[in-house]
Formats: structure tokens, sequence, C-alpha cells
């Protein structure tokens, strides 16, 4: 049984430095309170819980996830990018005009 709850004594100090790392914390920092959890687990834990800092919004998965998101609500139109031929005259425009800017052709089928 003791081997059990040193084992989680243990983990709950790892998670610690594990987790003040991801938070921006710095490594002798993260050492400390990885220390003190594992040391005097029922003061350091609730501490670390209370007084860690916020995650940042710009890391890892997180920031990832939030731009697949963002592309997937958010298409891209590039027809402002591409030049097409005009049929009538042969002039290039760019765009989505309804009528051609040279020589006044409607561009849209009907």
């Amino acid at each position: 049984m003791h081997y059990l709850s040193m084992l989680l004594v243990i983990s709950a100090g790892l998670y610690t430095l594990w987790d003040s790392l991801r938070r921006g914390r710095s490594f002798l920092s993260a050492v400390f309170w990885g220390l003190g959890v594992t040391l005097l687990f029922i003061i350091f834990f609730p501490l670390h819980l209370l007084t860690r800092p916020k995650m940042k919004t710009n890391s890892g998965f997180r920031q990832g996830y939030e731009q697949q998101r963002y592309q997937q609500n958010n298409p891209i139109d590039i027809t402002d990018e591409i030049s097409l031929a005009c049929p009538n005259c042969g002039n290039f425009y760019s765009g989505n005009p309804s009528h051609c800017p040279h020589c006044g052709t409607s561009l849209k089928a009907d």
C-alpha cells in the first residue's frame, strides 16, 4: 500500500513539473514546484493548482486546431487573383464582374 501512495505522489510531482513547463514557467521554477509536490503533496499540489499561469492560446495542438477551424469556417476567395479572358473581345479581367470591363459583354450565364 505504501508503494501505491509513493507512486501517486511521484506521479503528481512529475505532472506538476510537466504542467509548469507547459504553462511557461522557467525550468528551475518547474523543478521546485515538482519537488515541492513530491515532498509535501498536501501543501504544494493545491498551491500549484491555484497559482499556475493560464494556458497560452498560441501553443501546440490548440493553435493548430484553431487555425484549422478558422480556415473551415472562412473559405478563401481566390477569384480576385485569377485573370480570365472575355469570350467576346479576348481582353483579360480579374474578379467576378457581371459584364466585361472592356467591351460590356454580359459574362454571367443566363
